[in-house]
């Protein structure tokens, strides 16, 4: 408890210093109004009660490990005793995720005005909902359990490059999800020393000390990520409230970074810390944060060409273009390399960028054609095992040759919107697409350009189903039908959210356009004047022109 209210105080001061700078595209505001606005109450009140209602929720369904002392906790083995508290443990996760979603599409009408107070309120709601969510029993995924399990190879000296956590003993019973025992971690070199560091200060017989520590690493990459998100709206002139709507208090991000502790957010702070150095040419400092993402998680490569293209012009000469992408590349890499001989795991994570491909997701684009394409070959007697694999390698290296598109274009392309459809087109090709995996476009896509209605409309359906995945997770209910719970609620309850936002809107006098919607999606418009199915579509601006230009 004491350790979660030390990581919102630090977010709070973080988000304060934010807050108080002053506004390039709006007045000012008073630096002694913290409170929010009235039409922000409801939905402060409504998310409140649903991080309130995840946090006893989880007490009953949250992931502990097996032999975990909490178990033995009055309330908590009293609840998970009964079977219908645990039942009721269930329902209020379901409940209280619902909830943060409402109240976040209700938050949106403060995202749009132009009133003093407007971005503070915003930001001052994303904590009140935030802080129940510091102290809940983890849910969601299983990854927090692995990143222990992974800390405790380093600790033993074993390379979790060549090495499943199946290799330690105690590994099921800390709570590690089977499918990943044996497949070798792929997380970078500097992250792997934070784990080292979380097991070696809390001790190998206290999981959850260690889970905690990692779990206030992802939340101050969280809260870092949101200052940096920030600072970058105000840059390039785009509005704070609703960049913070969008990406702060989104509950996506506040479930899949706080409840779940995903190591993502350590890796999207240091991406857009990164780019904000860039944009104001403090190339070193740029590149050596680009690295340290990259020894967070190899992923972030994607981003390192961006650099070169924010310091050059957008027809600057291929040569011109290769000259900064090697010393940029010399720079970030060198320090990857760097962090790996310290942490002596050498350039293993290279190997391991192909650990995710592993695991198929039913809504993912490849792996429909993976599963297809495995059962046409073995109908027909060939290798179905092969047959995937070449899809793979296909989806590979359509997404390649995209970025590589994007990247070496001489068009005037806003070089976030580059990285945005570079980061979509790897998504994509991926059969594993995490729910947490559309946080790392999300963010640089709010930054790469004014926002429309249509944008703002495929965010929240976007987030919708991502809210779907995330509460369809499995519970620990003891096994048994229980466990499924919430794949069924989850489901029907978000698609009625999805339905009424569909036929209703916000508001009479908006409704939703859905042939505008693809034109949202970065570079929509682009592929369909290709395909020669559609032109351009012209929209009203979604602020007044003082805040959206056109």
């Amino acid at each position: 408890m004491l350790f979660g209210a030390q990581t919102f105080s630090v977010i709070w001061m973080i988000t304060r210093e934010t807050a108080e700078q002053p506004v390039a595209t709006m007045e000012p505001e008073p630096v002694d109004r913290i409170r929010p606005s009235v039409g922000s109450l409801g939905p402060l009140a409504m998310g409140t009660l649903g991080s309130l209602a995840i946090l006893v929720g989880s007490l009953g369904v949250g992931y502990l490990p097996r032999n975990s002392s909490l178990r033995d906790w009055p309330l908590i083995a009293t609840i998970r005793g009964v079977g219908w508290l645990t039942e009721g443990s269930a329902a209020l996760v379901i409940g209280g995720g619902l909830l943060l979603l409402v109240a976040w599409l209700r938050l949106r009408s403060v995202a749009l005005t132009q009133e003093n107070g407007a971005f503070r309120a915003i930001v001052v709601v994303a904590l009140a909902w935030a802080a129940p969510l510091l102290i809940t029993v983890p849910l969601f995924s299983h990854d927090i359990f692995s990143y222990v399990a992974q800390g405790r190879l380093m600790v033993q000296g074993v390379d979790p490059y060549t090495n499943g956590v199946a290799t330690i003993p105690g590994w099921f019973a800390l709570g590690v999800d089977p499918f990943w025992a044996n497949t070798p971690t792929p997380y970078g070199p500097l992250y792997l020393l934070i784990e080292r560091s979380a097991v070696q200060l809390a001790g190998w017989n206290s999981p959850e000390v260690s889970i905690a520590m990692l779990r206030a690493v992802s939340v101050a990459g969280m809260a870092v990520a949101g200052m940096y998100v920030i600072r970058l709206a105000r840059l390039r002139g785009l509005s704070l409230p609703l960049t913070a709507w969008i990406v702060v208090a989104n509950p996506v991000t506040l479930l899949l970074f706080i409840v779940a502790g995903h190591n993502d957010s350590v890796m999207l702070a240091l991406v857009l810390a990164s780019l904000y150095y860039a944009h104001v040419d403090r190339r070193i400092a740029a590149v050596l944060l680009m690295g340290a993402a990259i020894a967070i998680k190899p992923i972030a490569l994607i981003a390192l060409p961006v650099l070169a293209l924010i310091w050059l012009r957008h027809d600057a000469t291929l040569r011109e273009r290769v000259r900064l992408w090697m010393w940029s590349g010399a720079g970030a890499l060198g320090l990857v390399i760097a962090i790996g001989l310290v942490a002596q795991v050498g350039v293993g994570w290279i190997a391991a960028m192909a650990v995710p491909g592993a695991l198929l997701h039913w809504y993912a684009p490849v792996s429909f054609m993976c599963v297809l394409t495995s059962s046409v070959a073995e109908f027909t007697g060939h290798d179905p095992a092969a047959a995937a694999t070449l899809v793979k390698l296909v989806a590979l290296a359509l997404a390649g040759l995209v970025a590589a598109t994007l990247m070496l274009s001489k068009q005037a392309i806003d070089p976030l919107a580059r990285l945005s459809g570079a980061l979509l087109a790897f998504i994509t090709a991926s059969t594993a697409i995490h729910p947490w995996y559309v946080l790392w476009v999300l963010p640089i896509a709010a930054l790469s350009c004014r926002w429309r209605r249509a944008h703002v409309h495929v965010t929240v359906y976007v987030s919708i189903f991502l809210i779907v995945l995330t509460l369809m997770e499995r519970v620990d209910g003891g096994g048994g039908t229980l466990d499924q719970i919430p794949a069924h609620v989850a489901c029907v309850a978000a698609t009625a959210v999805a339905g009424l936002y569909l036929l209703l809107g916000y508001t009479d006098e908006e409704r939703v356009d859905l042939g505008r919607l693809v034109h949202a999606v970065p570079f929509g418009s682009e592929m369909l004047r290709r395909l020669g199915t559609a032109g351009r579509v012209a929209e009203r601006p979604l602020l007044p022109s003082a805040v959206f230009r056109e």
